[in-house]
């Protein structure tokens, strides 16, 4: 994703039940013919589908703002048009690779980036 800090909602604080089966909620993000920029684990759906939804925008606005003018875009939001993604799915907890360190973050906030 492009530069900046990233201002994330607050993830509810309950674990969705999926969890305690060894399942977590995931999704990726791409620019339209690409490989994803931005993949998101969490521990509910919801706090997946916001932290996606943040990670996408960032990347229009970034897009926009850092363009060279060749896009046909007239505001952020025509870059956001741009970029798809998966949808919130889950998987099992043995399928989701994780370093430490992301899986503090994950423990910590309810979601982390990769």
């Amino acid at each position: 994703m492009g530069g900046g800090d990233l201002v994330m909602p607050e993830p509810p604080a309950d674990v969705d039940p999926a969890v305690e089966r060894g399942v977590w909620w995931v999704a990726s993000a791409w620019w339209r013919d690409c490989d994803p920029f931005v993949f998101v684990v969490a521990k509910t759906r919801e706090a997946a589908e916001q932290a996606m939804e943040a990670a996408i925008e960032e990347e229009a606005r970034n897009a926009f703002d850092g363009g060279d003018g060749s896009e046909d875009w007239d505001q952020w939001e025509d870059a956001e048009d741009e970029i798809m993604w998966s949808g919130v799915h889950a998987e099992a907890l043995d399928d989701v690779v994780l370093t430490d360190e992301q899986r503090r973050e994950l423990e910590a906030d309810g979601y982390v980036y990769g």
